[in-house]
């Protein structure tokens, strides 16, 4: 008698990877503009439902404030004396209120969309057809746990910077002290100096790469959250799991995303700003709102692609944990 061959067993994560082998880094950006240009326009839609509002929002409540800036920009380059603080000063109360409004606004808005298209980047990775109010439907039942997680995020990142920042400060001021015991003199100021400079640069330097490398190994959160479990504390405990045995190559993947983000962003934008410099002053208005507006643009563009990108490392994450020993 025929024994039928063992079903393989169920996947821990809910779901079977579609991924046959594991991918480079330029792989999983490949994978992600490949994905993103085959469905650039869903993606594109599910974007702008909600940041299309946020972007005119921004744009009524903030563009006098930028325009403001702009025409003392302006001035401070073709003309000095016509300079006038006074103009961002009656800007300034109505601003910090529209802050106070729209930055809450943004900031859930932006997990919403970064929900909804994590979960159209798995759709489109399987081939699911889903509707785009059943997307957000469930992105909205994830809002909860999304928004806890990334406060906790944000809690730990920050006690870690803050005790970087004590210890550099404690560390600063031991050199300060050694500098001062060095003499006095060219030569003591010089290494004073430099003994500075390089304590400085040290904490910086720790603070980003510790705040880098917590980023990087919680890169596949947002991923196992909308897949797995909706709870915060576990996406993040499995996504510190994933990225165990290669924490470097998934703090350099983050590292590579927002040089890529930052890379777009600049492409996008600098024009505008050139021409706010070329522009005569009385454009001052219409390209404060135009600056604003475009920061919504920005975001509609990118966000599907750096989405993409962590879905495509997720899965890849997760092949290689799978496989090895």
């Amino acid at each position: 008698m025929i024994e039928p061959p063992l079903r393989p067993p169920p996947s821990p994560f809910g779901d079977d990877n579609p991924l046959a082998a594991p991918l480079g880094v330029g792989d999983v950006l490949d994978g992600a503009f490949r994905l993103y240009r085959a469905h650039f326009g869903p993606m594109l839609l599910s974007a702008a439902i909600v940041m299309v509002p946020l972007g005119i929002m921004a744009a009524q409540m903030l563009g006098p404030t930028q325009a403001a800036q702009l025409g003392v920009f302006q001035a401070m380059l073709r003309q000095r004396e016509a300079f006038d603080a006074s103009a961002l000063d009656s800007a300034a109360p109505f601003p910090i209120l529209a802050m106070c409004l729209l930055v809450p606004l943004q900031v859930l808005g932006t997990l919403l969309t970064r929900l909804v298209l994590t979960q159209q980047a798995v759709d489109a990775f399987k081939g699911r057809a889903r509707s785009v109010g059943e997307r957000f439907r469930i992105a909205s039942a994830r809002l909860p746990s999304y928004a806890a997680m990334g406060c906790l995020v944000w809690l730990l990142i920050g006690i870690v910077v803050i005790g970087l920042g004590l210890a550099g400060a404690v560390a600063m001021g031991a050199v300060g002290v050694f500098a001062a015991a060095a003499g006095t003199g060219s030569g003591a100021t010089v290494l004073a100096a430099v003994l500075v400079g390089a304590a400085v640069l040290a904490m910086f330097v720790g603070i980003g790469g510790a705040a880098l490398y917590l980023s990087g190994r919680w890169v596949a959160a947002l991923p196992t959250l909308v897949l797995v479990t909706p709870d915060p504390i576990a996406a993040l405990g499995t996504s510190w799991q994933l990225t165990a045995r290669r924490p470097w190559r998934a703090m350099g993947f983050t590292v590579l995303l927002l040089l890529l983000n930052y890379a777009l962003t600049a492409i996008l934008t600098t024009p505008l700003y050139f021409a706010s410099v070329l522009m005569p002053p009385s454009t001052a208005a219409a390209l404060g709102m135009g600056i604003q507006a475009l920061g919504a643009v920005v975001a509609i563009l990118i966000q599907p692609l750096s989405t993409a990108a962590v879905v495509v490392f997720h899965y890849d994450l997760r092949l290689r944990a799978e496989r090895a020993p």
